[in-house]
C-alpha cells in the first residue's frame, strides 16, 4: 500500500473567496509556517467537526428531554391584542413573531459565516405544544348571576349595551381586566404550535405578513384610529410588509423595526373551540 501523498493527483475544486479572505489565509499560513492549502483544509475540517458536534449535542438534548418526560405536550399562555385575537378567531392569523431575548445560549456559524442563534429552548414551546390566548376583557354583571362577574370580551363590549354570546361566570372581579390577568378558564382560543424557527425580523415577506393577521393595508395610514385600534380609513397606501412594520412598531416601540432583531417565528393552528 502506497501512503505517499501526491498533491498533483488529490481531489481539487475551485473556491471563490470574498474580498480580503485570501490575505487572511496567507497571513495565518505565514504565521504557522504552513501552506495556505493546509490552513484552508484545517479550517474546513474544524467547521465540519463543529457542526457534527452540534448535531450530537442537540440529539442528546432531545433524548434527555424524552427520558425525563419533558417531551410531553406542554400548555402555555400567550398574549395577543384585540385586533390579533379577532384575526385568530377569523382564521387570518396563523403565525406570530416575538423578539428573541438576549443572551441566547446556543449559537452556530451559518454558511455565510454569520453567527446565528440555534432554535432551541423556545419560550413559546415546540411543535405539538399548545398556547392558550390571553386577551383583555371585562367583568360584568349579568341577570341571574347575582354578584358573580361574568366575562365579556372586547368585541362584545359596547358600553352599557354589552351582549355576550353566553354567560361566562369566570371573571374574578368587575371592570376592565388586562390580558395578563386573564385566567385559563376564560380563554376562548387554544392554539397548537406547528413550527418554530428563528430569523431576522426583516426576513418577513408578503405572505408571512398576511399570515400575521394583517388585513388589506391595515395599519397603513397615519390617520386617527378607531377605538378598537384599526385605522379610520382604508387608504391602501402600504404593502403587507409595510403594514406589519407599523403593527410591530406600535407594539414594540418606534425604533424596534429598524433594529432588525432576531425573532422567534411561531406558526400555529387553532384547535379550540
Amino acid at each position: 500500500m502506497n501512503n505517499n501523498y501526491d498533491s498533483r493527483t488529490a481531489d481539487k475544486f475551485v473556491v471563490r473567496l470574498p474580498d480580503g479572505l485570501r490575505a487572511e489565509i496567507e497571513g495565518a499560513a505565514d504565521y504557522l509556517d504552513r501552506s495556505m492549502n493546509s490552513v484552508f483544509v484545517q479550517a474546513v475540517r474544524q467547521y465540519l467537526d463543529n457542526q457534527k458536534r452540534q448535531e450530537l449535542l442537540l440529539d442528546a438534548l432531545a433524548k434527555a428531554a424524552v427520558k425525563n418526560g419533558r417531551a410531553a405536550m406542554k400548555e402555555r399562555p400567550i398574549l395577543f391584542n384585540g385586533p390579533m385575537v379577532r384575526a385568530i378567531l377569523e382564521g387570518r392569523k396563523t403565525v406570530t413573531r416575538r423578539a428573541l431575548k438576549m443572551p441566547h445560549g446556543l449559537w452556530e456559524t451559518s454558511e455565510s459565516g454569520e453567527l446565528v442563534p440555534i432554535p432551541a429552548n423556545c419560550p413559546y414551546g415546540q411543535p405539538g405544544d399548545r398556547l392558550w390566548v390571553r386577551e383583555s376583557f371585562w367583568g360584568c354583571d349579568l341577570p341571574g348571576h347575582g354578584d358573580q362577574p361574568c366575562v365579556v370580551y372586547d368585541d362584545e363590549w359596547h358600553g352599557k349595551e354589552y351582549k355576550p354570546a353566553e354567560a361566562r361566570p369566570w371573571a374574578r372581579k368587575f371592570g376592565r381586566i388586562p390580558s395578563i390577568h386573564m385566567p385559563r378558564d376564560a380563554s376562548r382560543a387554544l392554539l397548537e404550535v406547528t413550527a418554530v424557527r428563528i430569523e431576522r425580523l426583516h426576513d418577513i415577506d408578503g405572505d408571512q405578513a398576511q399570515a400575521e393577521g394583517i388585513g388589506d393595508h391595515e395599519f397603513g395610514c397615519d390617520r386617527p384610529t378607531e377605538p378598537d385600534g384599526y385605522p379610520a380609513c382604508n387608504c391602501g397606501s402600504l404593502s403587507y410588509v409595510d403594514s406589519f412594520q407599523r403593527l410591530w412598531e406600535s407594539i414594540n416601540g418606534v425604533d424596534s423595526w429598524a433594529a432588525n432583531p432576531w425573532v422567534w417565528v411561531v406558526e400555529f393552528k387553532r384547535v379550540m373551540p
